[in-house]
């Protein structure tokens, strides 16, 4: 079985990797617009809700994470 401390540095890579997931994505995103506009032949709005969406799913995400990280570390502080 893993140490906890094995198991809290993995716990602080993986938050470290999904944090980063979305800034890297509106970075990917942003100059990609023009490209899904002509690509899917579809108007300037409807290429600028991806964005949109983009960052509604990027704020619910995050907003999950800090719900199950806060549910674990109580968990974890319960149990010891």
């Amino acid at each position: 079985m893993s140490s906890p401390t094995v198991l809290t540095k993995k716990l602080i890579v993986l938050l470290a990797v999904a944090s980063a997931l979305g800034p890297t994505a509106m970075q990917i995103l942003l100059p990609a617009l023009p490209v899904i506009q002509d690509t899917f032949t579809v108007s300037t709005e409807i290429a600028q809700l991806t964005l949109s969406l983009s960052m509604l799913a990027i704020a619910l995400g995050s907003r999950w994470e800090r719900f199950t990280t806060g549910h674990f570390l109580i968990s974890t502080a319960a149990s010891r």
